[in-house]
């Protein structure tokens, strides 16, 4: 069943990305297809993680509110995310997605760092699954 094999790529591209080819390489799967499977699986992990943070936080700030508890709003940590994300900008979280980050992680901190800008998704999809894809796909070669 040549399917299985499609479906178990396009699930581990949805939230690894980056071990997706070394895993089709065994199962035989190369090319046009490998690629894909990568951009749809990628595609599909990053719309499902994006929706589901956002809907996530939404909960999590009414819940937050509901009890009467001051949010902490800046801490150690999220001033030294935000600074880097203000400095090196959306394509560097997009560019990093894929290969360093899972791509259910970088939407969470997509929708997260970024809730009210929507080239966020854009950049993501261009800019990190399209490309990163490509490179693994047909780049080989040139390693």
């Amino acid at each position: 069943m040549p399917w299985i094999k499609y479906l178990t790529i396009i699930l581990l591209a949805t939230v690894k990305f980056a071990m997706a080819p070394l895993s089709a390489i065994p199962m035989g799967i190369t090319g046009k297809t490998l690629f894909l499977c990568m951009v749809f699986g990628g595609f599909l992990g990053f719309f499902v993680f994006y929706y589901l943070a956002d809907f996530f936080l939404l909960q999590m700030g009414i819940r937050q509110q509901r009890k009467g508890k001051e949010r902490k709003i800046f801490s150690k940590k999220n001033r030294l995310v935000v600074k880097m994300m203000r400095k090196n900008g959306l394509l560097l979280l997009a560019l990093l997605t894929p290969i360093l980050l899972s791509i259910p992680f970088g939407a969470f901190l997509a929708i997260r760092y970024f809730p009210k800008n929507k080239p966020i998704v854009l950049f993501m999809m261009l800019g990190g699954i399209l490309l990163w894809a490509g490179i693994f796909t047909f780049g080989r070669g040139l390693i």
